[in-house]
């Protein structure tokens, strides 16, 4: 039941920017959060404190709309984060404890990217986003500009994480552990950078820390919590007024040493010096510290004695959805880039096609039939079809190990990220796909002979098949990306797809198969990509070779155009439940995981 006594409390001054009542949670049978109840004005630097356990980043994720609550009310910039739609989210800043994603791209390449997505909410009052030279400047990383971000030390990664925070110059700005990892210097650059986006910027800010010096010089206000319940709100000063008292005055007069403790230590040294002037000497006013507070707070909440909380009073003109699109194919041709300048992914690149060339060739002497095809002949198609229809594991293994590091989370925190993200896998995948092609279709076409590419049709019907099947594959691959957690699952899809590869007439006529087999080939993709290359390429003699003597256009675009449909249909749901699931805390259990296999 909602307090309504400690709402009475909350300040009441400024535009409320975030406003929490009665929060509770539950997994289970298990209460995690009990009627939490605190609020934000603008310009406000809150600060959450508590014991690990104590629901900091339950709390948090709730706010951010990456988890749903049970039940209570959560106000955040006016809106209910469990239903903050895009134009909300580009109002929300998050900075998580740390990420590990997009390591092969450069600074300023990323914020640029991640910056477009904001361009359409700019408004009047706010100009959205930032500019990536000043931001870079403003998180002390001008000279690390151009560096891959898998370069930077841990130091300057907490930098970038807070730069993409802020990109799009958030109205409410959360910080979880902020400056974990940062020197002196880069700590105290990040707090001046804090004090301008309260101050200036009139940005709000709650940040998580359990650097307790850091609360005290950052946060305006400060709200504590103990096994899920709120147990003190209010500036440190308060707070330590709330639990020492009295402040302790020290100083000399005559020789002797004096003390006096008094609730208005400020009062008293104006009446001592107003008393006896340049007589006092060594003075110092001692106040409990906000580390003895806190202390005292968590043990009293712990014991029982704290169980009652204790508070004290203290535009753009552009389409959104265009702008995600562009973004993503920006994306797109940035990951693509990368990935034929990366040298582990450029051998990916080569090695399969120049392997299969080499099978291709030496196999250029081996007939199938009376016709007398040779076996290298009939391979190209397949092996062209068969990698079209590998981009569904492809996209597969993308999005599971993106999930994995946090990617995908960025792209959940960022105004329609999510729209965005698939665009750019899709621009990616189909962009290698179509540089894997090339790469063995082009020398394919000199080293193996009995090839029919005589005109615009065999080239036309080789485009519409691998239109069609990427469209068929890609789709699924995101939807098996979204069952599978982690990169150890992928191994599970591994095992059916080169089974199927195998049966598929890749590198063996299907006909020369059981039955029974055939059938199961007919079912799904992989076949029918091979079937429509080789009716691309191949002459009109080898259709001997295939099921029925026909190339079956009719039932190709059937088959294919029927996995296009349920992927489309299916990808987006699973996506959308998928991103639902996504939170700081679940990938640092993933990442945990990880860590202790490889351990």
């Amino acid at each position: 039941m909602n307090n309504p006594l400690s709402r009475s409390l909350i300040p009441t001054t400024g535009t409320v920017v975030l406003d929490v009542d009665g929060l509770r949670m539950r997994y289970g049978s298990t209460d995690v959060l009990h009627d939490v109840t605190f609020q934000a004005r603008q310009g406000e630097v809150l600060t959450l404190l508590g014991p690990n356990g104590a629901g900091k980043t339950t709390t948090i994720e709730i706010m951010e709309g990456f988890r749903m609550r049970s039940a209570g009310r959560v106000q955040v910039l006016g809106t209910d984060p469990a239903r903050g739609d895009e134009e909300w989210r580009a109002r929300v800043g998050v900075v998580l404890q740390s990420w590990r994603d997009h390591g092969k791209w450069r600074i300023g390449e990323l914020l640029t990217h991640l910056g477009a997505y904001y361009a359409c909410y700019s408004t009047p009052r706010i100009r959205r986003p930032w500019d990536t030279d000043e931001l870079i400047q403003a998180v002390g990383l001008t000279a690390h500009a151009d560096k891959k971000i898998r370069m930077l030390s841990g130091g300057q990664r907490r930098r970038l994480d807070v730069a993409i925070g802020i990109v799009g110059r958030p109205e409410l700005l959360f910080l979880d552990e902020p400056t974990a990892g940062l020197d002196p210097q880069a700590r105290r650059e990040f707090h001046d950078l804090v004090h301008n986006l309260a101050g200036e910027q009139r940005t709000t800010i709650l940040l998580t820390t359990h650097d307790l010096d850091e609360a005290e010089q950052l946060a305006d206000r400060i709200v504590i919590l103990s096994g899920g319940r709120v147990i003190a709100d209010g500036s440190a000063e308060e707070l330590a007024r709330q639990i020492a008292g009295q402040d302790q005055v020290r100083w000399t007069l005559d020789g002797q040493h004096r003390t006096h403790s008094t609730t208005d230590s400020t009062r008293f040294v104006h009446e001592l010096f107003k008393q006896y002037g340049d007589a006092v000497g060594e003075l110092e006013v001692r106040r409990a510290s906000l580390e003895e507070t806190y202390l005292t707070l968590v043990s009293q909440a712990e014991s029982g004695r704290g169980a009652a909380a204790a508070r004290v009073e203290g535009g753009g003109t552009m389409n959104p959805t265009t702008t995600a699109v562009r973004a993503g194919w920006a994306r797109g041709l940035i990951e693509l880039r990368q990935s034929f300048t990366n040298g582990h992914d450029l051998f990916s690149h080569l090695f399969w096609p120049t392997l299969m060339l080499a099978v291709m060739y030496f196999t250029r002497d081996v007939t199938l039939g009376a016709g007398g095809l040779v076996l290298g002949t009939l391979m190209l198609p397949s092996v062209l079809g068969m990698n079209a229809a590998m981009g569904m594991v492809t996209m597969s293994q993308l999005l599971t190990a993106e999930r994995e590091d946090g990617t995908l989370l960025r792209a959940k925190a960022t105004p329609n990220g999510m729209l965005g993200y698939l665009v750019g896998k899709v621009v990616t995948v189909s962009g290698g796909l179509l540089a894997d092609l090339t790469i063995l279709l082009v020398p394919g076409l000199v080293i193996i002979g009995g090839l029919a590419v005589a005109g615009p049709g065999s080239w036309l019907a080789l485009a519409w098949v691998l239109v069609l099947g990427m469209v068929a594959t890609l789709p699924v691959g995101a939807v098996l990306g979204s069952v599978f957690t982690s990169a150890r699952g992928q191994g599970l899809i591994q095992l059916p797809i080169l089974g199927l590869i195998a049966i598929s007439g890749i590198f063996y006529p299907i006909t020369a198969l059981p039955e029974w087999l055939q059938w199961i080939a007919q079912a799904f993709p992989i076949y029918w990509l091979g079937l429509g290359m080789r009716s691309a390429l191949l002459p009109d003699g080898a259709v001997g070779l295939e099921i029925g003597e026909s190339w079956r256009h009719v039932e190709t675009v059937g088959v294919l155009g029927a996995w296009a449909v349920l992927g489309l249909v299916l990808a987006p749901i699973v996506l959308r439940r998928m991103a639902r699931r996504e939170s700081g805390s679940s990938v640092a259990e993933r990442r945990e995981l990880a860590l202790r296999r490889v351990g």
